[in-house]
């Protein structure tokens, strides 16, 4: 399963949220993060990230 967009992207500092439970976002961006890191923790899958600033990201799930 993947998930992509077209947006602005992000370093890799600001991806840290997937990767860390304790981690937290703001309220106006970046929950999609935490849905993405929620469902990849709910069927017990990893986390493959590829992100081009000004191209955009894609996050695919691996089981």
């Amino acid at each position: 399963m993947f998930i992509s967009d077209d947006g602005p992207a992000a370093s890799q500092e600001q991806f840290k949220v997937l990767y860390d439970d304790k981690q937290v976002v703001g309220i106006k961006s970046g929950l999609e993060l935490h849905l993405i890191r929620d469902l990849a923790k709910a069927i017990n899958c990893e986390i493959l990230m590829d992100s081009k600033l000004g191209k955009g990201t894609t996050f695919t799930l691996k089981l």
